[in-house]
């Protein structure tokens, strides 16, 4: 799938046919760029470059109902992937795939996660995000259908994960940021919060929030 980073340009040169979903890119440590993307809403697919600079493909999920990824790199260079999938009407589950070597081999982490509110019925997890917090856990921020933001947490930099949980911020089912400050150990969030309208226009994707 053909995508553009920092003056990268990526053609698509597979022999394969499918639809893929929009395509998306990272910078490694070294400033190799890293693609990922789904192909017929099945297969979840990484192009890594060698530090030769040859290009190759690997399959990271290939169980199936995947409709879109992310790629993300750590501080300490780990790579992470989450993708998404429906499970049910309006209902999505995430997962992530953990990559040590810039791309070139990926281990699943156990199981899909699936956001509940607190009477326990399942609500969609979708969009999430990651960021390395200063302790060295991994935040995971998702995107859910209970009127709030959920967080699930990795002490083992994206092996294993919490199961998600509210994280007390009032957000319509809209996706959320949040980046660690450049030579900070503070992050800062922006998101819709519409924790001050009125109750009837709270699923609005307003205002936006630092």
């Amino acid at each position: 799938p053909p995508t553009s980073i920092s003056g990268f340009e990526f053609v698509d040169r597979s022999t394969t046919t499918g639809k893929w979903s929009k395509p998306h890119a990272a910078r490694l440590l070294d400033g190799r760029p890293i693609v990922v993307a789904v192909k017929d809403s099945e297969e979840v697919w990484c192009w890594y470059q060698s530090s030769e600079g040859v290009w190759s493909s690997v399959s990271i999920e290939d169980t199936g109902a995947a409709t879109c990824a992310c790629v993300d790199v750590l501080p300490s260079g780990v790579v992470l992937c989450w993708y998404v999938r429906q499970v049910a009407t309006s209902t999505c589950q995430v997962r992530l795939a953990r990559s040590d070597d810039s791309g070139a081999t990926w281990s699943r982490s156990r199981g899909w996660r699936q956001a509940h509110d607190p009477a326990g019925k399942r609500v969609s997890s979708q969009e999430p995000g990651v960021v390395e917090l200063s302790d060295g856990r991994v935040l995971m921020f998702i995107r859910s259908g209970a009127g709030e933001q959920y967080r699930s947490l990795s002490t083992d930099r994206g092996e294993t994960w919490s199961a998600p949980e509210p994280m007390g911020v009032a957000s319509p089912q809209s996706p959320a940021s949040i980046e660690r400050i450049p030579g900070s150990d503070a992050p800062v969030m922006v998101w819709n919060d519409p924790s001050a309208l009125a109750p009837g226009e709270r699923t609005a994707r307003t205002p936006l929030r630092l």
